[in-house]
């Protein structure tokens, strides 16, 4: 096991528990070794421990004791006990309560190291599954989108009504207004919610690459393919394609979305082979798309084939009762992309 973990090392036998840590690290493990419950719970207060190895009997504060008062700190942490007293009963009462295993003396580090490594196997286990719930609750969880002003709680209403259609959703507002957001929860309150939602930037993406970006393309379609791609409606099939800043798309390119959209086909770059796909379509944008199909700078089939529903959003200086709840938000998701705490 290449991961490093902090086991807490209790024994009033300064030998057994000095050769323990030893073993310890040299599996590349930190250790901390102490003689006694009451030093060991002082510590255990005040740093991440992934595992304790207890001996039963020790002065003062036993193990039991000392277990029961880790479990009220933290209940996911494994402890194997050692014990020099042959006691079925005491094992099966202890195995119980929740300690992982019961070792007795003479100690085998053989089985010690066994033991060891299956409780931390079972330690990586828990905190994948955390991170997975963590990361599933960013996904999934409304609590994470952050609308108090009474606009954007009727928009939401709004939008868990239409989230179960298939229609195209067009997205409108100033940057910074959640128009991401409202793209997830239009995906997953709906039938397509186990698919995929695939987002494109369409401003971050060079013009020369959008084509082959968004319908895909077959090798030698341009310098550099060098295999066959497929695009993004094709990723998103059976599931949903978020495209933001739809303002941004060339006319050439929306003449050949809106035959996608007409057609519920794509054919890749440098190919004549259509291609089915069955996705939502919601699109996003800062502009006023309506005032560009007046200036013919958007067609004006595209713009209604997207604006099936229409989903305004108010800017920020409109709905200040959100601010600072969205600054929360904001950290907190930057905390967890960078790793960092401010």
């Amino acid at each position: 096991m290449s991961d490093k973990f902090n086991i807490l090392v209790v024994e009033d036998d300064t030998t057994t528990g000095k050769v323990i840590c030893f073993e310890l690290k040299a599996k590349g493990h930190n250790s901390r070794y102490f003689e006694n419950a009451e030093e060991a719970l002082v510590f255990f207060r005040q740093n991440p421990v992934d595992l304790a190895v207890v001996d039963y009997t020790l002065p003062g504060m036993n193990g039991e004791e000392f277990f029961l008062e880790i479990r009220e700190l933290n209940p996911l942490t494994p402890v194997i006990f050692i014990t020099a007293l042959q006691s079925v009963d005491k094992a099966v009462r202890l195995l119980k309560m929740g300690a992982y295993s019961y070792l007795t003396k003479p100690l085998q580090m053989a089985e010690l190291h066994h033991n060891i490594k299956n409780a931390l196997e079972k330690v990586t286990l828990v905190k994948e599954n955390r991170d997975l719930q963590e990361k599933l609750q960013e996904t999934f969880s409304f609590k994470n989108y952050v609308f108090n002003c009474q606009r954007m709680q009727k928009i939401l209403h709004m939008v868990m009504r239409v989230a179960e259609s298939n229609s195209n959703v067009l997205i409108t507002g100033e940057s910074g207004t959640g128009k991401d957001v409202i793209a997830n929860i239009i995906h997953y309150c709906s039938g397509r919610k186990e698919q995929q939602l695939v987002k494109v930037n369409l401003a971050s993406l060079p013009s020369t690459l959008i084509e082959a970006e968004l319908f895909g393309a077959v090798k030698g379609a341009y310098t550099g393919a060098a295999a066959n791609r497929p695009g993004k409606f094709e990723a998103a099939n059976n599931g949903t394609l978020f495209l933001d800043e739809i303002g941004e798309l060339a006319m050439d390119i929306q003449v050949k979305l809106l035959r996608v959209i007409q057609d519920r086909e794509v054919t890749r770059l440098g190919s004549n082979k259509p291609i089915k796909v069955d996705i939502r379509l919601i699109t996003a944008t800062n502009q006023n798309l309506e005032e560009s199909v007046k200036e013919k700078k958007f067609r004006e089939d595209l713009f209604y084939r997207l604006n099936v529903i229409d989903i305004p959003l108010p800017p920020l200086r409109e709905r200040k009762e959100d601010i600072p709840l969205l600054i929360d938000l904001f950290i907190k998701k930057f905390n967890q992309r960078e790793g960092k705490q401010i």
